[in-house]
């Protein structure tokens, strides 16, 4: 039971990278491999409060990649009612070639209750389809008693 924990906690935190960005794109560290995600493979960055951004890499069809980076904020205030730091830094900085990205604040359109985070909604999933198998099983061996 405890290794399907932690498996559950791994697969749950896959897509948390820690890094910079640059002119060339965002380095980040992904478990134990330092990567370049260059600013013309991502579609959309988007965020919910100042704490998370995420990353929509370019993919085919709705198959596409999500990373997901904490931001550093210093107080609740600034945590709802500022932009990131990145997104902060790219539109003074403007790369080059981050052109493309379009940039999508869900605060600005819609109240703070009906915010969606696709990672959230995700985690949640998993947890869920996860709990219906544990649950399945503990039913199935409770049953042959």
């Amino acid at each position: 039971m405890g290794m399907l924990l932690s498996i559950i906690g791994v697969m749950g935190s896959h897509d948390l990278i820690y890094g910079v960005a640059d002119q060339e794109g965002i380095h980040y560290r992904q478990y134990l491999t330092l990567r370049l995600l260059k600013w013309e493979d991502i579609a959309i960055i988007s965020w919910a409060d100042a704490s998370f951004v995420h990353f929509h890499v370019k993919g085919r069809g709705s198959s596409r990649t999500i990373l997901s980076a904490r931001s550093q904020y210093k107080s609740w205030t600034q945590l709802y009612s500022e932009q990131p730091e990145l997104i902060r830094w790219l539109i003074l900085a403007k790369p080059p070639t981050a052109d493309g990205i379009e940039l999508r604040d869900p605060g600005a359109s819609v109240s703070m209750l009906l915010r969606w985070d696709p990672v959230a909604a995700r985690r949640i999933f998993q947890f869920l389809l996860v709990l219906i198998v544990v649950i399945l099983i503990l039913s199935i061996v409770s049953g042959r008693r």
